[in-house]
């Protein structure tokens, strides 16, 4: 066997992987990894891929890859990268509702949360709907339902919907339907989480 034609079965080898990290990079969010890490990860989700095939297949691409009588099969090709897909899927699951990440907290196996930071677990929280949000520069105080957020390195995105805004002392100012807030890791931002509440009978109830 060729150089060239191994290094093309080794490659093929990696498709479902690949298939499989770019559906969870897709579905999660998750520190990111590099370059080694991606290549580790992918040759052992395919490693799965191929196993699993292999439980419903007498066509092993392990035994083939080195055999250079033998041609690549494409239909085994297209069912392991179905498998992959399919995988990555299932972990994706997994990993959004940190299921594992459960099982050994029962278990008391370990004590962490997931593979991120705390503020894309709790704002990803199904449970997380409203949040208040006090600007300590601006000295205003912003209550809204999350409608979208982002986690990328150093920075914070979150877009809040049926906003009503507030003084520091709780005055009502203004509703909007939208508000966008795009922050720096470290801002003078406080964000509080919890249940919606109704701040104007607050208010009213103050006054």
């Amino acid at each position: 066997m060729s150089f060239s034609e191994l290094t093309l079965k080794l490659l093929i080898l990696l498709i479902p992987g690949v298939i499989a990290i770019l559906v969870i990079d897709l579905f999660t969010n998750h520190s990111k990894k590099d370059l080694k890490y991606f290549l580790l990860h992918s040759y052992l989700l395919s490693i799965i891929a191929y196993f699993i095939h292999s439980l419903f297949s007498h066509n092993s691409f392990f035994v083939n890859i080195l055999d250079s009588r033998i041609n690549i099969d494409l239909s085994v090709v297209i069912h392991v990268s179905i498998i992959g897909f399919l995988l990555g899927v299932v972990l994706s699951y997994l990993i959004n509702y940190k299921i594992l990440y459960n099982l050994a907290a029962k278990f008391k196996l370990s004590k962490k949360f997931g593979d991120g930071e705390v503020w894309e677990s709790i704002i990803s929280n199904n449970d997380v709907s409203w949040v208040t949000i006090r600007d300590n520069k601006s000295r205003l105080t912003y209550l809204g339902k999350i409608l979208h957020f982002s986690d990328v390195p150093g920075k914070r995105e979150l877009a809040l919907t049926e906003v009503d805004v507030f003084t520091e002392d709780s005055d009502y100012l203004y509703s909007q339907q939208l508000i966008y807030f795009d922050f720096v890791v470290g801002e003078n931002l406080v964000i509080e989480i919890g249940n919606s509440y109704n701040i104007n009978e607050e208010v009213e109830n103050d006054a």
